[in-house]
């Protein structure tokens, strides 16, 4: 399986490349790119300047990009998902609501990627907040999040049912896909759909079997099928009884829905 490049390699890159090795980092990739071979997280703020005005290309470092992701297009085919993380701007394009530069930039990220060779290609940009830590220390960033080799044989397989999957976060791409949880609750069915009394009963049988070491956080990742049947007072009181943290002794939740995490939208990631 490739590795990722080293901690030194990342900070003078700007670029993370993770191979994708356990069942949560594939769920974690969205539903329409299970066949996730490899996640890059990019410094976007190297790269996008001004008021998402401009675009340093040569700080993207392409070629260096390219032969990192060369081994992950070998064998069986397969998809990359690129993550950009940018700061938050204050203009937007009077046409289209949308960042300039940083729109030409998923552009361009996706068109790369098909040219590396892989089948699927998505770019997910986040716009971080000024208080983020990251901001100013991509080098904090390689710390926190560079793939650790023990990792890549960790267990983050789910226990559940057919209402809902529970995985154990354990590694840190896994905490970077669900901003620092401890736990991922996967709604299988789509939210209209969902049976929050039989979710419930499902998570308290359930979550004993994943041994967690810590109880800070839950993300429940969720899908809709029908947009106007999910949007409805029904469905938001089902969430609600399922979203309570404290039933389940967490700290904190956070519901997250893969199709409006897949917007080029005002996304700030902790």
């Amino acid at each position: 399986m490739p590795c990722a490049q080293t901690s030194d390699l990342a900070v003078r890159n700007g670029f993370l490349v993770f191979p994708t090795c356990t069942d949560l980092q594939r769920v974690g990739t969205g539903r329409e790119f299970a066949n996730a071979k490899a996640v890059v997280l990019i410094d976007g703020m190297r790269v996008v300047h001004g008021d998402d005005e401009t675009i340093d290309a040569n700080a993207l470092r392409l070629s260096v990009l390219w032969e990192s992701l060369q081994p992950f297009c070998r064998g069986e085919s397969g998809n990359v998902i690129f993550i950009v993380w940018c700061r938050i701007f204050s203009a937007r394009s009077e046409d289209d609501r949308a960042w300039p530069a940083s729109s030409i930039l998923m552009l361009a990220l996706q068109q790369f990627g098909q040219e590396v060779g892989f089948c699927e290609v998505a770019v997910d940009v986040y716009f971080l907040p000024a208080d983020n830590p990251y901001i100013n220390d991509w080098k904090q960033a390689v710390t926190d999040f560079a793939s650790d080799p023990s990792e890549l044989e960790a267990d983050e397989r789910a226990v559940g049912d057919e209402q809902v999957r529970l995985y154990p976060v354990r590694t840190r791409l896994s905490r970077l896909l669900y901003d620092g949880a401890d736990c991922v609750a996967q709604i299988v069915p789509p939210i209209e759909k969902l049976d929050a009394t039989s979710a419930m009963e499902t998570m308290k049988r359930s979550l004993s079997e994943l041994r967690l070491e810590t109880k800070d956080r839950v993300v429940f990742l969720h899908h809709w099928k029908n947009v106007e049947a999910a949007n409805t007072e029904a469905v938001a009181s089902e969430c609600m009884r399922l979203w309570r943290h404290e039933v389940f002794g967490f700290k904190e939740s956070v519901a997250l829905c893969w199709q409006d995490r897949r917007r080029h939208d005002l996304i700030t990631h902790r």
